[in-house]
């Protein structure tokens, strides 16, 4: 499974290539060759759409290809999480293997359609477990709907140097922009037991670091494993998200997944629900006040998202704006159905936000949840 970072996100929202094909799709861990009959489907129903709109059959066929090698790779559907997110343009083939059931669904358009991927970089979307025991460090990525094992598409050089990695999984044959990508457990064997303490530490140190590096503290971590260990790491994290309350490990009861799973869930919700609704009720707050720092206007959203400038956003899984932003000049179009050449607007305010550290939430608390359009609050 692979972490979803901000540098992700950033290079599906600021790459405009046309077409540009964002494909969805559920994984049946048990029985992985449904999602790869799902995919050559797909890939067929793609390959008709883009030969409609006048490309041509060697163009699309090589556009096809590295998706279609997908389709036909053994190794590749070994290797699932939840769900399948592929996002595939000239010269860019973008892979994510998340904790998330997936609808089924593929996008053509001249974006990437990013709006599934919401709940996993929302504020109360993920948390993440980091297990630390005698000889053995893993760390987890959590949902509501479940938790898998972390596997880090790039590991920081200050880690691979220090932590010695298993064997990796097996390189799966894509392309990031033209790179060949390859994907790593985020499994680490641990120091030696018998190390001295400041080894110890220099070696938490810099997995935190690496952490933070690729998450910038955004997303909740919670320590499990043994005390001494648990101990050591929180008194050298530098961590923003690090979490008090931890899970404890217990010799006559291993912390298997559906231990953390349980006990991680019963430490966050809490934690989410608290927020999200300080969140709300500052939004309802400064819109009584008048004070000019909230806005449900779409172009007013996108304009300050882009800018850096939205500090907390809502947007409803199922709410749609379309229209053009010019980014340069600042000038955006709203457009009551999709034209040619538009782009999904909300999606596009939501990605901005995540990119520049703000918070973004699919929906509102259930009890004064807005449905019918987005809400912000500015952060200057």
């Amino acid at each position: 499974m692979n972490l979803l970072s901000a540098s992700h996100l950033a290079a599906l929202i600021a790459y405009h290539p046309n077409p540009s094909i964002s494909l969805f799709i559920p994984i049946d861990r048990e029985a992985p060759e449904k999602a790869s009959e799902r995919l050559s489907i797909m890939a067929r129903d793609i390959d008709e759409r883009l030969t409609a709109l006048g490309l041509s059959p060697a163009y699309v066929e090589e556009l096809l290809q590295p998706v279609q090698g997908l389709a036909s790779s053994e190794s590749f559907w070994r290797h699932q999480s939840k769900g399948l997110a592929i996002f595939f343009a000239p010269d860019t083939l973008h892979i994510f293997r998340l904790p998330r059931p997936f609808e089924q669904q593929a996008a053509v358009s001249n974006q990437f359609h990013i709006r599934p991927l919401l709940p996993l970089v929302s504020a109360d979307g993920r948390f993440l477990i980091l297990t630390l025991e005698r000889g053995r460090i893993e760390l987890w990525q959590g949902t509501s709907e479940g938790l898998d094992r972390v596997e880090l598409q790039r590991v920081p050089e200050d880690l691979s140097g220090i932590w010695r990695r298993e064997a990796p999984t097996v390189q799966i044959p894509t392309t990031e922009q033209g790179r060949k990508t390859s994907y790593w457990p985020a499994t680490f064997a641990a120091p030696d037991p018998d190390a001295g303490e400041g080894d110890t530490r220099a070696h938490l140190s810099r997995l935190d670091g690496g952490l933070n590096d690729l998450l910038a503290g955004k997303v909740p971590l919670i320590l499990a494993g043994e005390r001494d260990y648990r101990l050591l790491y929180r008194s050298v994290s530098r961590y923003p998200g690090l979490v008090e309350e931890e899970i404890e490990g217990e010799e006559e009861q291993p912390l298997d997944k559906d231990i953390l799973r349980r006990r991680g869930l019963e430490i966050i919700k809490p934690r989410w629900r608290r927020e999200k609704r300080r969140a709300w009720a500052e939004y309802e707050r400064l819109t009584k006040s008048g004070s000019g720092v909230v806005s449900d206007n779409v172009a007013e959203i996108l304009l300050a998202a882009s800018r850096g400038e939205v500090k907390t956003l809502f947007v409803p899984m199922d709410l749609q704006r379309w229209g053009t932003f010019e980014e340069d000049v600042g000038r955006i179009e709203c457009h009551p159905e999709p034209e040619a050449g538009d782009i999904e607007l909300l999606d596009q305010a939501a990605g901005y936000t995540f990119v520049h550290g703000g918070r973004v939430y699919t929906h509102g608390p259930k009890e004064v949840q807005k449905q019918d359009s987005a809400a912000a609050v500015f952060g200057y």
